[in-house]
């Protein structure tokens, strides 16, 4: 009975594509701005770090009815951004280096390109060194939401650009408290199977 249950469920499900060109790899470059905002004591400021990232994306795409498809994205990545500053004999910095997320995506296949909207989980380390004193790591999680589109070249390559938002949680401790939150835009170019 069980078989013949799922059979029927499958065989009512719209797939376009249960196999074939669904699934996807890539690399990608781009741009990060990482806002970081503090309050200390009542107090508040806010600076932003700036600059490049590369990283590389896997997922699967999957077509539902009438050009719609939902798909599923994990990434890594690797930022290139940081603030330094020199007080009292002592130099510091702060920032970002590797990130990661895990994406849900829902879109719509034009033909020559993919429209898509993604959000979901996504993490950072956080970096702070002092000179003569060490440095200290802090793993941020948080959530990322965006919006991209995927350009067919060939059938099995495809170009990639994307704009995101991402949330990190704020740390706070000591009667002072800091939150992060980073705008990015990538482009990429990906192989799919």
């Amino acid at each position: 009975m069980r078989i013949v249950v799922m059979a029927a469920t499958l065989s009512a499900v719209p797939f376009a594509a249960i196999a074939g060109d669904n699934f996807y790899v890539g690399a990608f470059g781009g741009y990060g701005s990482l806002h970081a905002t503090a309050t200390v004591g009542g107090t508040a400021g806010s600076t932003d770090m700036n600059g490049g990232r590369i990283g590389g994306f896997a997922g699967a795409d999957f077509l539902i009815g009438q050009g719609w498809l939902i798909g599923l994205e994990g990434d890594i990545s690797y930022d290139r951004n940081s603030l330094s500053a020199t007080a009292g004999g002592f130099t510091g910095s702060i920032g970002t280096d590797f990130g990661a997320s895990v994406r849900g995506k829902v879109g719509y296949d034009l033909g020559p390109a993919n429209l898509f909207l993604a959000g979901g989980w996504t993490g950072t380390n956080l970096f702070a060194k002092v000179s003569g004193l060490g440095s200290a790591n802090q793993w941020l999680n948080g959530y990322t939401v965006g919006a991209g589109v995927d350009f067919k070249i060939t059938d099995s390559i495809f170009a990639r650009g994307e704009y995101r938002f991402n949330q990190f949680e704020t740390l706070s401790g000591g009667g002072a408290s800091v939150g992060f939150n980073q705008h990015v835009v990538n482009a990429g170019l990906g192989v799919r199977f």
